[in-house]
């Protein structure tokens, strides 16, 4: 894995992957898939990885996501005004950190 995270625990119960600054807005891909209870858009990112799809843009309440292979630009609905609401990550990154949310979150989802 290529970005080096923590796990705090949220006021929630689900555990948080804490980002560096670089992809910090990747957090708020993980807080919408807490308010859905589940990891809405991992199915999307398969597709587009097994090439079922060359690309997918959803939106969950939070953050809406344009997955290409090679890399997926997330961005944010509601961030202050002083941050910049869109974040490029490698799309199998994303992917390896979505997987990692997932497990450390198994007892809630």
């Amino acid at each position: 894995m290529k970005y080096m995270f923590s796990i705090e625990k949220s006021n929630y119960g689900y555990n948080r992957i804490i980002l560096p600054q670089e992809i910090k807005l990747i957090e708020y891909v993980f807080e919408d898939m807490e308010s859905f209870g589940e990891p809405i858009f991992k199915e999307f990112i398969e597709r587009v990885i097994n090439r079922v799809s060359n690309n997918e843009e959803v939106s969950g309440n939070i953050c809406s996501l344009e997955i290409n292979r090679d890399f997926t630009n997330v961005i944010v609905d509601f961030v202050p005004s002083e941050m910049s609401n869109k974040c490029k990550i490698e799309t199998d990154e994303l992917l390896s950190l979505m997987q990692v949310w997932i497990i450390i979150n198994k007892s809630q989802l």
